[in-house]
């Protein structure tokens, strides 16, 4: 089956559309690990109506959809400073959040959507990407430095192509520069 990919900056017309698929990947990824009392609080606290429309009204924040033969399918969340969740650099792009619906993960979805924000980081003039490294492999976060994108990006891919982390492979990796 051929993919009909197509990409475009939510707006706040896009709420609900944004909350939904949110509400959903953060749900099936998540649901396993935790009580529901758990994961209703963090979907409140997190894609609740006011915060999601103070996202999608920063204009230090992007959220890219991704649709697939004309329907939602995921989300990239973009920051720049002083928007990012860390180290708010302006020579930076964080890399907040990708999401993939479940029905649509396992189809290079993820590492597509990751490609696109390295796009725009090169676009904006950033120097580099700060990534949801961290959040998805934080092993192999310590491992490298923030700079060493091509690596970064790399153990990204891993994830979002197979599932798993980076770190888990048996092959060494190359210590972070300090």
């Amino acid at each position: 089956m051929i993919m009909d990919l197509a990409l475009r900056k939510c707006t706040t017309d896009d709420l609900e559309m944004v909350r939904n698929i949110s509400i959903r990947t953060f749900y099936d990824t998540y649901a396993e690990l935790n009580t529901p009392e758990n994961i209703h609080l963090c979907i409140e606290e997190s894609f609740n109506i006011g915060t999601m429309t103070r996202v999608l009204e920063n204009p230090n924040v992007d959220i890219i959809l991704l649709s697939m033969n004309g329907r939602p399918a995921g989300y990239v969340r973009i920051n720049e400073a002083p928007s990012q969740t860390d180290i708010n650099d302006p020579a930076s792009l964080e890399v907040e959040r990708i999401y993939i619906l479940k029905e649509h993960q396992r189809k290079g979805l993820g590492k597509f959507l990751l490609d696109h924000a390295v796009s725009i980081a090169t676009e904006r003039g950033k120097e580099y990407v700060y990534s949801i490294l961290q959040e998805k492999d934080p092993e192999s976060a310590r491992k490298l430095h923030y700079n060493d994108v091509k690596r970064v990006i790399r153990a990204l891919e891993i994830f979002f192509v197979t599932g798993k982390k980076k770190s888990q492979q048996k092959d060494k990796m190359i210590p972070r520069f300090d």
